[in-house]
């Protein structure tokens, strides 16, 4: 592994790094002995510091099993045991633009979304996407109207459709990427998008419920109450309700550390002033009522006659249910009769993960906004061997796809099955590949068919027997080319001073032999180009005397023949061992004809010369 990472260019291009991290996640295996992923996003991480890291590291926790880095590292090796849930968050988790990346990456996600938004429009009797409007409001530049979104937003009877239509969206991305759960969960709210992700609600009934469930706990009039948590333990916290004899009830208990106190806002204001005189931690949550207590029990009898409508299908995996910490029954109906107790019943979230724990669940994943789940899990489970991982683990401060990588790959590195491939999927599809060019291809038939012949065998060198040593001599000159037949030498023969002097001589008389005929050559062409000369010159002037003739002019009183040359012989190529003087023969020319004695000659002939003209040409002898 730490070859690999060592090997890895982390300056290339971020085309090709899209192309090599497409081809790791093809050859990953969750099998593997021990197991590295690193999320890169473009522009944003240091690479070449990040592998540096990672090389590091590999040593420093070599006797660890899991660890993770900050800057998008996870490592883990061995054996991963135990099953897998997904945890759903509840109101107050809710924020303006929450997983908005993921709306707009994944298909899946926009679909379910837009689902929500038009079951919330039917119910408000307003138009489509006002529940996106809220939910994804156009960006803000002032404090006032950015604090307006929130406000918004926080509204229950908003929040809570919100809520799950983010949440439920959510978990369609997990579902694309192969990530199932055998168990599931919710915190308050959320357990009715654990129900819904559990097949036992229809998408559009959870739409129905979260609205309706919304506007009954918003409703009613004078004080609905208020909350305020208690960063204490839960026995200290059950002391101090029994000390104080304040109207309140213990609403959630979130961790072995942290609870929640529900009732009037007057009985909230005094505990609050009791907490701060014992140095206790508290903070007043800005809720629009007091959630699980008896003052919005008004709701619960609505809500439980609105469940008794909706149909109920039987559980297709483990739900954990807030009020009673453990997994509900399986049947739909015997889930119905416990979800219409939940609104005005505490959450025991605690007993609720120890229980999920006991049954076999090693892995929590949170779907829906933020990471206070994951906090939740890892105060209740503390040191137990246990793996717990958010979708938007950075509430919104990173982008949603770097938070919905580094999910996949802390899941990917402790075993679980991860359809990594998926990932930027289709990308490296999409670019060309670099083809081998196709070669030539010529169709075989009769006419162009050619079999290569088989390579001769090497003939063996023929050994005289009883040869003897012998060397050469200088070839003695003839009329043909010498024909030399190599003897076999065992032992090369050594130059002498006599033999040096041979071969010098030798080599002159090639040369001179050779410049000789390269003269006899040279003559010869000339005489050949001088006869062309004289034989063009002859034509011209036999033209003019025929030009002449048929005119009727003067006649030239003689010319001259074109003189001819004999050819001479051909020069004998010398072998390269003696010299052969070139032999040529005189060049002979034709005298020229003698002139005509007189004009009556001329004036005689000139009948005859017509007649042979007009044989020849054609033309009349007129």
């Amino acid at each position: 592994m730490k070859q690999h990472v060592a090997n890895f260019d982390a300056e290339m291009a971020w085309s090709q790094l899209r192309l090599e991290a497409d081809k790791l996640r093809q050859q990953y295996d969750k099998n593997s002995s021990s197991r590295l992923v690193l999320v890169v996003e473009n522009g944003q991480t240091k690479r070449a510091a990040q592998l540096q890291n990672a090389l590091t590291l590999i040593d420093k926790n070599s006797g660890q099993s899991n660890w993770e880095t900050p800057d998008g590292i996870y490592y883990s090796s061995g054996n991963i045991t135990g099953t897998t849930a997904m945890l759903f968050p509840g109101q107050g988790a809710q924020y303006p633009g929450m997983l908005k990346d993921l709306a707009l990456q994944f298909p899946e996600f926009l679909a379910s979304f837009i689902e929500a938004d038009s079951v919330f429009a039917t119910n408000t009797n307003s138009t489509n996407g006002s529940l996106a409007n809220t939910v994804y409001p156009l960006p803000q530049f002032s404090p006032e109207t950015k604090q307006a979104t929130i406000t918004a937003l926080q509204a229950t009877e908003v929040a809570q459709p919100a809520l799950g239509a983010v949440s439920l969206a959510a978990a369609q991305v997990m579902t694309h990427f192969g990530i199932e759960a055998t168990a599931v969960a919710g915190h308050s709210y959320g357990e009715l998008v654990a129900l819904c992700a559990a097949q036992v609600l229809a998408p559009a009934d959870l739409h129905n419920l979260s609205r309706l469930r919304g506007e009954l706990m918003a409703a009613g009039d004078g004080d609905r109450g208020s909350m305020v948590a208690v960063s204490a333990p839960l026995e200290k916290v059950e002391k101090f309700l029994q000390e104080a004899k304040l109207d309140l009830v213990l609403a959630n208990r979130n961790t072995p550390e942290q609870a929640v106190l529900s009732g009037a806002t007057s009985e909230i204001k005094k505990a609050i002033e009791l907490l701060n005189q014992q140095g206790i931690s508290n903070k007043q949550l800005t809720v629009s009522a007091a959630f699980h207590s008896k003052l919005i029990a008004t709701a619960a009898q609505p809500f439980a006659e609105k469940l008794y409508s909706i149909y109920f299908n039987d559980p297709q995996k483990q739900v954990y249910s807030n009020t009673t910490g453990s997994a509900y029954p399986n049947t739909g109906k015997a889930v119905r009769e416990l979800l219409t107790e939940q609104l005005a019943s505490p959450v025991n979230f605690v007993a609720e993960i120890e229980n999920m724990y006991k049954a076999g669940v090693r892995t929590f994943i949170e779907v829906g906004p933020g990471a206070r789940l994951t906090g939740m899990v890892k105060a209740i489970l503390g040191t137990q061997d246990y793996q717990v991982i958010a979708l938007d683990s950075s509430n919104g401060r990173r982008s949603g796809s770097n938070d919905l990588a580094r999910a996949l790959a802390k899941l990917a590195v402790i075993g679980t099955a991860v359809e990594l491939t998926l990932w930027d999927e289709g990308y490296a599809a999409s670019q060309p590949v670099e083809k081998k060019k196709k070669g030539l291809t010529v169709s075989i038939c009769g006419a162009n068919y050619y079999k290569k012949p088989a390579k001769r065998p090497t003939l063996p060198k023929k050994h005289v027997a009883g040869a003897s040593p012998t060397t050469l001599e200088a070839p003695v000159a003839t009329a043909s080319q010498p024909t030399v037949t190599p003897t076999t030498a065992p032992t090369p023969a050594v130059a002498t001073g006599g033999n040096l002097h041979e071969a010098l001589r030798i080599t002159q008389q090639s040369m001179q032999a050779l410049q000789t005929l390269q003269e006899q050559t040279s003559k010869l062409h000339q005489q050949f180009l001088d006869g062309q000369q004289q034989a063009t010159k002859s034509f011209m002037h036999l033209v003019d005397q025929q030009r002449q003739l048929m005119q009727g002019g003067p006649q030239a009183n003689n010319f001259a023949a074109a003189p001819t040359t004999a050819p001479s012989a051909a020069p004998i190529i010398a072998p390269p061992v003696t010299q052969v003087a070139p032999q040529t023969q005189p060049t002979s020319s034709v005298a020229p004809a003698a002139e005509p004695a007189n004009n009556q000659v001329t004036t005689a002939i000139a009948p005859q010369l017509l007649e042979i003209i007009a044989e020849k040409t054609g033309h009349p002898v007129e």
